[in-house]
């Protein structure tokens, strides 16, 4: 069994999974980033929070919250993986209606274990109210065999361009490649657009795309990110 904690408080001890942050916009926004369909895998591992949701078994969006934007972070096994209603989460969150206000909700996250609910403690100007959102077995999710080593094409951009600035701020292509993906699952990805500041394309020789953004957590001075996978639709001729 291995255990991962930051900023070590006894709080925690009786959970499989216990984290804390100041301001659970964060955790609101990256999840409203992959909200397209309606269960989602959550995930607690050594490097941080992971919410993936999966369409048709072809697109795939995963949130990613490091470590390092938490104020405490416990688990007590190597992965401590469960399945739940996106929305609910999202609605939860957001329960005092004051995501956008400039004082932040704090957000504590406990999981006792297996048969346990998403245990979820937000206060907000002393008011604290406790929200236990039903989790399911995580089911398997798609392995899309990103092989960074094998990606012939790659474009970087940025999502806000100064004037005095080009837009690319890098391409490499190492062979002409044409795929098909389907424009509602490439449709899913922009809810993150909006948050990021840039935008990583990248295209494996077998056609799978990759797409990151690049989050500002910016009361933190630190970044989080949002990764879209796609299979392509078809082989072109």
């Amino acid at each position: 069994m291995n255990t991962t904690l930051i900023a070590r408080s006894n709080e925690g001890d009786k959970y499989l999974l216990f984290a804390k942050l100041d301001n659970a916009k964060i955790l609101y926004n990256l999840a409203k980033s992959v909200n397209f369909k309606e269960h989602a895998v959550f995930c607690a591992l050594d490097s941080g929070l992971k919410i993936s949701c999966e369409d048709a078994k072809s697109t795939q969006g995963i949130a990613f919250v490091h470590t390092d934007l938490f104020q405490e972070y416990l688990i007590k096994e190597d992965c401590v993986c469960i399945k739940i209603n996106l929305s609910v989460l999202i609605e939860c969150l957001n329960i005092f209606g004051s995501i956008a206000n400039s004082i932040p909700t704090a957000l504590k996250i406990c999981y006792q274990g297996y048969g346990h609910p998403l245990t979820l403690l937000l206060e907000d100007n002393g008011i604290i109210t406790e929200c236990n959102i039903k989790t399911m077995e995580a089911d398997s999710l798609v392995n899309f065999e990103f092989d960074f080593d094998k990606i012939i094409n790659k474009i970087i951009i940025k999502v806000d361009i100064p004037a005095s600035s080009d837009y690319i701020e890098s391409f490499d292509c190492k062979k002409t490649q044409v795929n098909r993906y389907k424009v509602n699952f490439i449709r899913n990805s922009l809810k993150a657009l909006v948050s990021s500041t840039k935008v990583a394309i990248r295209i494996t020789d077998s056609g799978v795309m990759g797409i990151q953004f690049l989050i500002p957590i910016t009361e933190l001075s630190k970044m989080a990110f949002v990764e879209f996978y796609f299979c392509p639709d078809e082989e072109i001729e």
